[in-house]
């Protein structure tokens, strides 16, 4: 079995780093990834996803038409 865990997010940066705060703390026996859809934030979101990558199976998916 293997888990994907969803996060949609456009423009919270802030709030996305508190989830990926409490993402870093998940116990979990089976593979898993985390996929974050970002639908065309202007924020700093890229950068914040960027600085969680490293710690996290992050797969990131970039929407530019928000909706």
């Amino acid at each position: 079995m293997r888990l994907s865990l969803v996060v949609c997010t456009r423009n919270r940066a802030p709030q996305l780093k508190r989830a990926l705060e409490s993402v870093l703390r998940l116990e979990c026996a089976f593979p898993w990834e985390l996929v974050i859809v970002d639908n065309g934030s202007s924020d700093t979101t890229a950068e914040t996803i960027s600085e969680y990558a490293v710690r996290l199976p992050i797969r990131y998916l970039f929407e530019s038409q928000p909706g």
